[in-house]
């Protein structure tokens, strides 16, 4: 089960507190200052919500093995929206970019070469030479 990365620790009411960030972005701070515990605490957490079968909110009061768990925030209750953490694939647009520039080029060509042709029938009169 992927639980989460510890992001430190936080002060709030008074006492040094381990803001957790769980995989769908939300923030919780867990009461305790050892990494090992509140990382215990931060798996049992997710359980629990997979139990009860919701998203724990601001409003509810948890407490696991003794230990008080809880929102920094109202917001961190909340998940980040899903596009913020994904990064963009540039695949498609990289090749219709490629594919257009081909096509460019091969048109110039297709012009240079159609233009030689239509060209190489007729001389230009030079302007230096006299005529006889």
């Amino acid at each position: 089960m992927l639980i989460g990365i510890p992001r430190g620790m936080v002060q709030k009411d008074g006492v040094d507190w381990t803001k957790f960030e769980l995989p769908d972005g939300r923030k919780i701070v867990i009461a305790s200052t050892e990494a090992k515990k509140a990382r215990e605490i931060a798996e049992e957490f997710l359980r629990g919500e997979q139990a009860a079968g919701r998203d724990f909110g601001e409003e509810d009061q948890i407490e696991i093995d003794g230990v008080r768990v809880a929102f920094l925030n109202a917001s961190d209750s909340l998940p980040t929206a899903s596009w913020l953490g994904k990064e963009r694939d540039w695949g498609w647009p990289l090749l219709s970019l490629c594919l257009g520039v081909g096509f460019y080029i091969a048109m110039r060509a297709l012009g240079w070469v159609i233009d030689g042709f239509m060209g190489s029938g007729r001389e230009e009169p030079d302007a230096n030479r006299r005529g006889a």
